[in-house]
Protein backbone atom coordinates (compact mmCIF):
# COMPACT_ATOMS: atom_id res chain seq x y z
CA UNK A 1 0.00 0.00 0.00
CA UNK A 2 1.32 3.40 -0.92
CA UNK A 3 2.15 5.65 2.03
CA UNK A 4 0.41 8.96 2.21
CA UNK A 5 2.75 11.88 2.80
CA UNK A 6 0.88 14.40 4.89
CA UNK A 7 3.75 16.91 4.87
CA UNK A 8 3.97 19.66 7.45
CA UNK A 9 0.48 21.00 8.01
CA UNK A 10 1.56 23.48 10.70
CA UNK A 11 1.15 27.12 9.82
CA UNK A 12 4.29 29.14 9.67
CA UNK A 13 4.42 31.62 12.51
CA UNK A 14 4.34 35.30 11.60
CA UNK A 15 6.23 38.02 13.44
CA UNK A 16 5.72 37.97 17.17
CA UNK A 17 2.99 40.43 18.15
CA UNK A 18 5.20 41.82 20.91
CA UNK A 19 7.87 42.63 18.32
CA UNK A 20 5.29 44.47 16.23
CA UNK A 21 4.08 46.46 19.24
CA UNK A 22 7.67 47.29 20.15
CA UNK A 23 8.39 48.52 16.60
CA UNK A 24 5.24 50.65 16.62
CA UNK A 25 6.30 52.23 19.93
CA UNK A 26 9.77 52.93 18.51
CA UNK A 27 8.29 54.57 15.41
CA UNK A 28 5.96 56.72 17.53
CA UNK A 29 8.88 57.76 19.74
CA UNK A 30 11.01 58.65 16.71
CA UNK A 31 8.15 60.65 15.26
CA UNK A 32 7.63 62.46 18.55
CA UNK A 33 11.33 63.28 18.83
CA UNK A 34 11.40 64.50 15.23
CA UNK A 35 8.41 66.80 15.74
CA UNK A 36 9.90 68.21 18.94
CA UNK A 37 13.30 68.72 17.37
CA UNK A 38 11.99 70.57 14.33
CA UNK A 39 9.45 72.60 16.31
CA UNK A 40 12.22 73.98 18.56
CA UNK A 41 14.86 74.45 15.87
CA UNK A 42 12.29 75.85 13.47
CA UNK A 43 11.08 78.50 15.95
CA UNK A 44 11.23 82.15 14.86
CA UNK A 45 13.96 82.90 17.43
CA UNK A 46 16.41 80.71 15.48
CA UNK A 47 16.05 83.03 12.48
CA UNK A 48 16.82 86.23 14.39
CA UNK A 49 20.23 87.90 14.34
CA UNK A 50 20.25 89.60 17.75
CA UNK A 51 18.44 88.80 20.98
CA UNK A 52 18.75 90.36 24.42
CA UNK A 53 18.07 88.52 27.67
CA UNK A 54 17.84 90.65 30.83
CA UNK A 55 18.31 88.79 34.10
CA UNK A 56 17.76 90.39 37.49
CA UNK A 57 19.51 88.73 40.44
CA UNK A 58 19.52 90.32 43.90
CA UNK A 59 20.87 93.87 43.39
CA UNK A 60 22.41 93.19 40.00
CA UNK A 61 21.12 93.23 36.44
CA UNK A 62 22.73 91.24 33.62
CA UNK A 63 22.12 92.26 30.02
CA UNK A 64 22.99 89.27 27.83
CA UNK A 65 23.33 89.80 24.10
CA UNK A 66 23.30 86.77 21.77
CA UNK A 67 24.50 87.74 18.29
CA UNK A 68 24.07 85.03 15.67
CA UNK A 69 26.07 86.53 12.79
CA UNK A 70 29.04 87.48 14.97
CA UNK A 71 28.72 84.22 16.92
CA UNK A 72 29.26 86.16 20.14
CA UNK A 73 27.67 86.48 23.55
CA UNK A 74 28.11 89.66 25.61
CA UNK A 75 27.19 89.77 29.31
CA UNK A 76 27.00 93.33 30.64
CA UNK A 77 26.56 93.71 34.38
CA UNK A 78 25.09 96.71 36.19
CA UNK A 79 24.05 97.44 39.75
CA UNK A 80 20.39 98.13 40.40
CA UNK A 81 19.74 101.91 40.39
CA UNK A 82 22.73 102.50 38.11
CA UNK A 83 22.33 105.94 36.53
CA UNK A 84 23.80 107.35 33.32
CA UNK A 85 25.22 110.80 33.91
CA UNK A 86 24.40 112.13 30.43
CA UNK A 87 20.62 111.94 30.86
CA UNK A 88 20.13 110.47 34.37
CA UNK A 89 18.24 107.44 33.08
CA UNK A 90 18.30 104.72 35.71
CA UNK A 91 18.08 100.93 35.70
CA UNK A 92 15.33 99.54 37.92
CA UNK A 93 15.20 95.80 38.54
CA UNK A 94 11.47 96.09 39.21
CA UNK A 95 10.92 96.98 35.55
CA UNK A 96 13.21 94.88 33.35
CA UNK A 97 11.50 95.90 30.13
CA UNK A 98 12.22 99.57 30.77
CA UNK A 99 15.75 98.74 31.96
CA UNK A 100 16.36 96.86 28.70
CA UNK A 101 15.03 99.73 26.62
CA UNK A 102 17.37 102.14 28.45
CA UNK A 103 20.31 99.77 27.95
CA UNK A 104 19.70 99.47 24.20
CA UNK A 105 19.25 103.22 23.73
CA UNK A 106 22.32 104.15 25.75
CA UNK A 107 24.51 101.71 23.84
CA UNK A 108 22.89 102.57 20.48
CA UNK A 109 22.29 98.91 19.64
CA UNK A 110 19.33 97.04 18.21
CA UNK A 111 17.65 93.87 19.41
CA UNK A 112 15.03 91.92 17.50
CA UNK A 113 13.55 90.28 20.61
CA UNK A 114 13.97 90.94 24.33
CA UNK A 115 13.35 88.51 27.18
CA UNK A 116 13.19 89.06 30.93
CA UNK A 117 13.93 86.76 33.88
CA UNK A 118 13.80 87.52 37.61
CA UNK A 119 16.33 85.01 38.89
CA UNK A 120 15.72 83.95 42.48
CA UNK A 121 18.17 81.97 44.59
CA UNK A 122 16.01 78.84 44.42
CA UNK A 123 15.60 79.12 40.64
CA UNK A 124 19.34 79.63 40.20
CA UNK A 125 20.26 76.60 42.28
CA UNK A 126 17.68 74.37 40.59
CA UNK A 127 18.93 75.32 37.13
CA UNK A 128 22.56 74.76 38.18
CA UNK A 129 21.56 71.32 39.43
CA UNK A 130 19.82 70.50 36.12
CA UNK A 131 22.93 71.63 34.20
CA UNK A 132 25.14 69.54 36.53
CA UNK A 133 27.08 72.57 37.74
CA UNK A 134 29.23 72.57 40.86
CA UNK A 135 29.04 76.05 42.38
CA UNK A 136 25.76 77.50 43.62
CA UNK A 137 26.65 81.21 43.39
CA UNK A 138 25.95 83.48 40.40
CA UNK A 139 29.38 82.71 38.91
CA UNK A 140 28.50 79.02 39.14
CA UNK A 141 25.24 79.74 37.33
CA UNK A 142 27.02 81.27 34.34
CA UNK A 143 29.74 78.61 34.42
CA UNK A 144 27.06 75.89 34.27
CA UNK A 145 25.63 77.57 31.16
CA UNK A 146 29.06 77.78 29.53
CA UNK A 147 30.22 74.24 30.22
CA UNK A 148 27.03 72.19 29.96
CA UNK A 149 27.00 69.13 27.70
CA UNK A 150 24.79 69.77 24.66
CA UNK A 151 23.31 66.99 22.53
CA UNK A 152 20.56 66.06 20.07
CA UNK A 153 18.23 65.44 23.02
CA UNK A 154 18.59 68.97 24.39
CA UNK A 155 14.87 69.63 24.07
CA UNK A 156 14.19 67.42 27.12
CA UNK A 157 16.50 69.67 29.14
CA UNK A 158 14.97 72.77 27.54
CA UNK A 159 11.50 71.82 28.71
CA UNK A 160 12.71 71.12 32.24
CA UNK A 161 14.62 74.40 32.50
CA UNK A 162 11.75 76.46 31.09
CA UNK A 163 9.33 74.86 33.55
CA UNK A 164 11.69 75.75 36.39
CA UNK A 165 11.94 79.38 35.23
CA UNK A 166 8.16 79.68 34.86
CA UNK A 167 7.64 78.08 38.28
CA UNK A 168 9.64 80.80 40.05
CA UNK A 169 9.00 83.72 37.68
CA UNK A 170 5.44 83.79 36.39
CA UNK A 171 6.02 87.10 34.63
CA UNK A 172 8.82 85.89 32.37
CA UNK A 173 8.19 86.08 28.64
CA UNK A 174 10.84 83.50 27.81
CA UNK A 175 9.86 80.92 25.17
CA UNK A 176 11.23 77.50 24.34
CA UNK A 177 12.76 78.82 21.11
CA UNK A 178 14.38 81.76 22.92
CA UNK A 179 15.80 79.45 25.59
CA UNK A 180 17.20 77.19 22.87
CA UNK A 181 19.04 80.13 21.25
CA UNK A 182 20.26 81.25 24.69
CA UNK A 183 21.77 77.88 25.61
CA UNK A 184 23.23 77.33 22.14
CA UNK A 185 24.89 80.74 22.34
CA UNK A 186 26.62 79.81 25.60
CA UNK A 187 27.70 76.44 24.18
CA UNK A 188 28.90 77.53 20.75
CA UNK A 189 29.74 81.25 20.69
CA UNK A 190 32.65 83.33 21.99
CA UNK A 191 31.68 84.88 25.33
CA UNK A 192 32.77 88.23 26.77
CA UNK A 193 31.36 88.32 30.26
CA UNK A 194 30.77 90.77 33.11
CA UNK A 195 34.35 90.55 34.35
CA UNK A 196 35.19 92.69 31.32
CA UNK A 197 31.79 94.34 30.84
CA UNK A 198 31.01 95.65 34.33
CA UNK A 199 29.25 99.05 34.35
CA UNK A 200 30.90 100.26 37.53
CA UNK A 201 30.01 103.51 39.20
CA UNK A 202 32.16 106.47 40.17
CA UNK A 203 31.82 105.56 43.85
CA UNK A 204 32.03 102.36 45.86
CA UNK A 205 28.76 103.13 47.62
CA UNK A 206 25.46 104.45 46.17
CA UNK A 207 24.82 108.18 46.41
CA UNK A 208 21.80 109.12 48.53
CA UNK A 209 19.65 111.67 46.72
CA UNK A 210 16.79 113.62 48.29
CA UNK A 211 13.80 114.40 46.09
CA UNK A 212 11.57 117.48 46.23
CA UNK A 213 9.01 115.35 48.05
CA UNK A 214 11.48 114.69 50.85
CA UNK A 215 12.06 111.10 49.80
CA UNK A 216 15.54 109.57 49.61
CA UNK A 217 16.66 107.39 46.71
CA UNK A 218 19.91 105.59 45.94
CA UNK A 219 21.83 106.21 42.75
CA UNK A 220 24.92 104.47 41.37
CA UNK A 221 26.32 106.97 38.89
CA UNK A 222 28.02 105.06 36.08
CA UNK A 223 31.64 105.94 35.36
CA UNK A 224 31.50 107.51 31.90
CA UNK A 225 34.92 106.21 30.84
CA UNK A 226 33.90 102.65 31.67
CA UNK A 227 30.61 103.16 29.84
CA UNK A 228 32.40 104.36 26.68
CA UNK A 229 34.87 101.49 26.89
CA UNK A 230 32.07 98.88 27.11
CA UNK A 231 30.08 100.64 24.41
CA UNK A 232 32.95 100.24 21.94
CA UNK A 233 33.06 96.50 22.65
CA UNK A 234 29.36 95.70 22.33
CA UNK A 235 28.62 97.89 19.31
Amino acid sequence: MAKLSLGNNRRKKGPNKFVIIFLIIILIAIGFLGVKFYSINGAIENKLISLTYTISYEDEIYFIRVLKEKRKVYIVKAENNSTFTNNFQTFDNQNLKEATDIFLRQFSIASERNYYINLSTMMKEEIIHKLKGNRMDIEGFFDALKYRNSSFLDFFQLNNILKTIEKYDRETNLTLGALNVFLKGFSNYAITDYRTLDLKGYFDEPVIVKTHDGLTIERNYIDNEIFEYIKRIVE
